[in-house]
């Protein structure tokens, strides 16, 4: 395997002797932040580090960065509970901070806890809670059971309540500030509903940017070609396939090759190998004002900076400013990648032909170009076979018929010259008029059977384009069977963050009728004690009543009495 591969590696004209490189930087010179890189990627990929599970899942939630950091944390045991540091030897209290009955961990923290469990109700989302596919006995298999079936909005609101209830924790521990269940829940839904919204408005804001900045491939000017490239690297195939085109400054093909080597390199070195074959062919081929574009941007500022380097990259760049020093009209330019699809399907459809492939040539090139006139539609289609002529033939035919003709007019030159020819000279001759007259009829044969056989190849052409409209309909019809399906699944996931919506507005109502009718019973209570109080008030009144009656009773008594005293007292000196 590892002598294929040194087989295999392309080979720059440029370098002479064996150098040692580092892969992992572009100019392949050591540095240590590359370095820390390559030692951390081994580190985590290795048996002893390496974790199982959807971690695609987790960061392709639709969360907060934070919230999906915190998942990535829970799930590579590095979130500080208390029972995670008494693991790391630090002397800590082990029952939980929020309700201080069990021993804190991530399954109890996040999942088992009573304030957890009614903020997971109060946030809609008890059904992924109470899920009988994720009961798994630690919180690091649940969270990637989550991020293996449910949606990708789901998952978001799964992270974003985890984050509210590690942040009420720590708030509680820290500041001994802790909020209600329902009001931990309803944070979480508006904040991940927040959150949403923005980064909705700003996605369709870059969409729609992306429709209006579409752009389109350009005609050269006049007396100019353009020529463009790109590189394919087909998954499963280890193989790096390139395709170039050729147009005129009418748009017409002019030209095309495809090739493919048995070995994968990084995406810039094949655009480079890709953009010094299309200049070698282009010298092939005698063109010498040539404009040619590639997607790659890093190439094509590395060739206007004329970047040196010992890298293999910087290496093909060496050759390529070397050949265009030879051809000053030869011209590298950026273009994006939805203006280069030629160029593209050419070089994805290499893998599927020979190794080496020409399409169009000198001999042909007339041939081709009325081909464009007269037939459009045949420049855009992708075709893997090269359309043959008659021009060559016929021109080559037509010669050898007039030079037989001169011949015949030699002997008649020789008797008018009294030119004496022997016996031999004379059948030599005669031959050779027979032969000259065989092959003028073979020729006219030959002719025949170059118009049938130029006729089979029309047909052949008219087959390749029915057959090649027919594909083009199947890829309308199945671009228009995905968009159905996208918009089906956008209706689907519409329908679900409404039924979500439903079922807490449902819940708030609920909520909300149970806590009118303890108002309702605290007001009818009052009420009954505001008429007890008003008859207590009445029967206070007429006892006051009473009593007043009775006083004002006892004051005209004591009245009498005190006019009888006075009335005995000035009688006791006459008695």
């Amino acid at each position: 395997d590892v002598a294929e591969k040194i087989l295999e590696t392309p080979l720059v004209s440029s370098v002479r002797e064996d150098k040692v490189v580092w892969d992992e930087e572009r100019n392949e010179c050591y540095s240590v932040k590359s370095g820390y890189k390559l030692a951390m990627r081994y580190l985590i990929g290795s048996d002893k580090y390496h974790v199982m599970g959807n971690w695609n899942g987790i960061w392709k939630a639709q969360a907060p960065h934070k919230a999906r950091h915190l998942l990535w944390r829970l799930c590579r045991g590095c979130l500080p509970t208390r029972s995670r540091l008494l693991e790391r030897r630090v002397e800590c209290i082990l029952n939980c901070p929020v309700c201080d009955e069990e021993f804190e961990d991530k399954l109890h923290i996040f999942f088992r806890c009573a304030v957890a469990q009614d903020s997971w109700s109060a946030a809609g989302l008890s059904s992924v809670l109470h899920n009988a596919m994720y009961q798994q006995t630690n919180a690091m298999d649940r969270i990637f059971a989550i991020c293996s079936n449910e949606s990708s909005d789901t998952i978001g609101r799964v992270a974003m309540l985890l984050w509210c209830i590690w942040q009420n924790r720590n708030d509680k521990l820290w500041n001994d500030n802790v909020q209600m269940p329902r009001q931990i829940g309803r944070h979480a839904f508006d904040a991940w509903n927040d959150w949403y919204s923005v980064h909705k408005l700003q996605s369709n804001n870059v969409s729609g940017t992306t429709e209006v900045d579409l752009v389109r491939w350009e005609k050269p000017a006049l007396d100019w070609v353009k020529c463009n490239v790109d590189v394919a690297f087909v998954a499963g195939s280890g193989r790096t396939s390139m395709g170039l085109c050729f147009r005129d400054n009418s748009g017409h093909f002019i030209a095309g090759m495809t090739q493919w080597q048995q070995t994968v390199i990084s995406s810039v070195e094949g655009e480079a190998w890709a953009l010094l074959l299309a200049m070698e062919e282009a010298r092939h081929r005698g063109l010498n004002r040539v404009q040619f574009e590639s997607d790659s941007k890093v190439l094509v500022e590395a060739i206007h900076m004329k970047r040196r380097g010992n890298s293999e990259f910087l290496s093909i760049v060496h050759d390529i400013l070397s050949l265009m020093s030879s051809f000053i009209n030869f011209e590298v330019k950026f273009l994006r990648r939805q203006a280069n699809l030629v160029a593209h399907t050419l070089a994805r459809a290499a893998n599927s032909w020979a190794s080496f492939h020409r399409m169009g040539g000198s001999w042909d090139r007339g041939y081709l170009a009325h081909a464009a006139v007269s037939r459009p539609e045949w420049k855009t289609r992708p075709s893997g076979s090269r359309p043959y002529g008659r021009i060559g033939l016929d021109s080559r035919l037509y010669e050898l018929i007039d030079q037989a003709d001169d011949f015949s007019e030699f002997p008649e030159d020789l008797r008018s010259n009294s030119w004496r020819l022997t016996n031999a000279e004379l059948k030599f001759l005669e031959r050779v008029m027979f032969l000259k007259d065989g092959l003028i009829e073979d020729g006219y044969f030959i002719e025949n059977a170059e118009d049938e056989h130029h006729l089979r190849h029309e047909l052949v052409f008219d087959l390749f384009d029915k057959t090649w409209h027919l594909k083009e309909s199947m890829r309308v019809h199945e671009e228009l069977m995905n968009l159905a399906f996208t918009e089906e699944e956008a209706v689907t996931h519409r329908m679900k963050v409404l039924e979500e919506e439903l079922k807490m507005l449902a819940k708030k109502n609920e909520e909300l009728c149970v806590s009118n009718k303890d108002e309702i019973s605290a007001l009818l209570f009052k009420r009954r004690e505001l008429a007890r109080l008003e008859i207590k008030t009445k029967t206070l009144g007429e006892s006051l009543k009473k009593i007043n009656d009775d006083l004002t009773t006892s004051k005209k008594y004591k009245r009498a009495l005190e006019d009888m005293q006075t009335m005995a007292i000035d009688a006791i000196p006459d008695v």
